[in-house]
């Protein structure tokens, strides 16, 4: 290395990460972390890509004027910590290991058979154009089986095939695992066909043991991407590292997009079900800029975290059910929404929005939007809460209690979100969030709470037995106490979001817009506590009697703890003795 012109006889090198004057860089499973002088640090940042010793030489020597003789001293010491290491072969990045074949997408749907035919052939014709055959699962919630004639037609006109799971096949469903020994009456309230959470359930059973892309029917499989797309994957840590745009219209929202040919589950599949260490090998540039402690502990033993949730962007609908949520963005968005009073109006008034990675982002997070999301189900996976909103969020609270080596992915590609609801929050819609305290809501806090006192290195089913455990001990308190413990967490998690609120106020100088909406939050959540809204569970608060409401809450987080403690067996009799027949589409 003594010229630009001497042979350096060393395959490809790959810078790994920078921070700061300090370089933290991967190498055979371990971190190493050393100072460099300022001349090192402006070599190191100027190295990137794929290139050889050779390509990176002629590169800092043209931009920083520098003599030969040093750069190649400096990459020598760079060689030395470890910090460039080799490729595993001459390949410019190795190969991604591409989707399973034998995964399988289900879309849960009711009573919408317009929007279901709209999401089949959409599906139909991104799998053709992309030559591949996945299996595809519509499960019905409907009484009246509204989505039979629609898979019917569909089959027929596109070659599409579908298993239709209608009360018929679910039937069968059920009584292979009774006749296996699951007790009836506690499986079927977690998988009755109607509730989503329940239609979730039975997705997650049927494709036990194998990948899972899960879609919901008013999504359209119409891939864009961001155009600030970059290469590589962020390693993430509490902040939200999307781009988000808001908008008063679908219409501008879907207006516009970089339209891609990259297939929705070859995107779900390269990065699901895969190993931290994987990750790190295949998808670089790697960036630990944002990482928290948690993803910098992860990545010094990567074999033992797992991409376990996967999910993809959106263009419309954001999925969101009240305007005042976007208080707690991170990230870019919080700082566009603390500081545009344009950007924070439309967001509180309108769910129309752009959200998209704009590289693989892997992370701890445990927030979950089902509308299209990948589940890794070789391994166990807690079941959807079978009750009420946001069973998909409780899903992800679950997920990372009871296992805690699962991380979850964002993909730099985005689908259609053309749901029925209208581009605007009605009034009520804007504070809907902070009035009451749901079941959901209540659920996960006690899943926090069970977390704190739980540090042995356990299985996914002891985890599940453990919280089955506490939500059953918590139906069986006095109404009294219920009532007391219930007010407690709701107090605790609105004192927490407030403190959240405020730690973004001092970090930033907040528009007046912002602080105005963060008063309407404060004087919302004053009049549901002093009207006692707050502390009534709202699933039930048409019962008319507090106390019974407040049995009601009890009999149901009863009977999904029953339901928790069976779900293990349940999973692993799918897997291990699948039903043979199911009537025909």
């Amino acid at each position: 290395m003594n010229d630009l012109t001497t042979p350096v006889g060393v395959p490809p090198v790959l810078l790994f990460s920078i921070g700061g004057d300090r370089v933290i860089a991967r190498r055979r499973g371990s971190m190493a972390c050393v100072s460099l002088d300022s001349f090192d640090a402006t070599v190191l940042r100027s190295l990137s890509g794929c290139m050889t010793i050779e390509q990176h030489m002629r590169r800092l020597c043209e931009t920083l004027n520098a003599q030969p003789t040093r750069v190649a001293l400096a990459i020598d010491r760079l060689l030395q910590h470890g910090l460039v290491i080799p490729f595993l072969s001459n390949d410019v990045l190795p190969t991604v290991a591409p989707f399973n074949a034998a995964g399988t997408v289900a879309i849960v749907t009711s009573n919408r058979p317009k929007l279901l035919r709209r999401t089949l052939i959409s599906l139909a014709t991104h799998f053709a154009d992309c030559g591949v055959r996945p299996r595809v699962i519509v499960i019905d919630g409907s009484q009246s089986q509204s989505a039979s004639s629609v898979v019917a037609s569909v089959q027929r006109s596109t070659g599409l095939s579908i298993t239709y799971i209608n009360y018929d096949n679910y039937l069968i469903i059920v009584n292979h695992l009774a006749a296996l020994g699951v007790p009836t009456r506690t499986m079927r309230y977690g998988t009755d066909l109607g509730n989503i959470g329940c239609n979730r359930n039975v997705a997650l059973l049927m494709s036990a043991g194998a990948s899972l892309v899960m879609i919901d029917d008013d999504v359209i499989c119409d891939l864009w991407i961001s155009p600030q797309r970059e290469d590589g994957m962020y390693i993430a840590g509490h902040a939200d590292l999307r781009n988000m745009e808001t908008f008063a219209s679908r219409t501008a929202a879907l207006d516009g997009l970089s339209r891609t040919s990259v297939g929705l589950l070859q995107s779900h599949g390269a990065v699901l079900g895969r190993s931290l260490d994987s990750l790190l090998r295949d998808l670089a540039p790697v960036s630990l800029e944002h990482a928290c402690e948690h993803m910098l502990s992860a990545i010094e033993r990567p074999r033992d975290f797992r991409v376990r949730m996967t999910f993809a962007g959106l263009a419309g609908d954001s999925a969101v059910h009240c305007g005042h949520s976007v208080l707690f963005a991170t990230g870019r968005i919080r700082d566009e929404l603390l500081t545009d009073d344009r950007v924070l109006a439309t967001a509180l008034g309108s769910r129309e929005v752009r959200q998209i990675a704009p590289r693989v982002i892997v992370g701890h997070h445990a927030g979950c939007k089902s509308y299209c999301m990948g589940l890794d189900c070789a391994a166990l996976l807690p079941p959807f809460f079978s009750y009420g909103r946001n069973s998909d969020g409780v899903f992800g609270s679950l997920l990372a209690f009871c296992d805690p080596g699962a991380l979850t992915a964002h993909l730099p590609i985005g689908v259609i979100h053309d749901s029925t609801r209208t581009s605007h929050y009605l009034p009520a819609e804007r504070l809907r969030y902070v009035r009451t305290t749901r079941l959901s809501e209540f659920i996960m806090s006690v899943v926090r709470a069970t977390a704190i006192r739980v540090d042995l290195p356990l299985t996914i089913a002891d985890r599940i037995s453990i919280l089955s455990e506490s939500l059953r001990e918590i139906s069986k308190l006095p109404t009294d106490d219920f009532e007391e413990l219930w007010a407690d967490l709701a107090l605790r998690m609105r004192s927490i979001e407030l403190q959240v609120l405020d730690r973004a106020v001092t970090s930033k100088c907040p528009s007046k817009a912002w602080s105005s909406a963060l008063s309407d939050y404060r004087a919302a959540l004053c009049r549901s506590a002093e009207g006692g809204a707050l502390f009534v569970p709202h699933e039930f608060a048409d019962c008319g009697d507090s106390t019974e409401a407040f049995r009601a809450a009890q009999r149901t987080l009863g009977q999904f703890a029953d339901f928790m403690a069976v779900w293990p067996d349940m999973w692993r009799l799918m897997v291990e003795h699948p039903p043979t027949r199911l009537a025909p589409s």
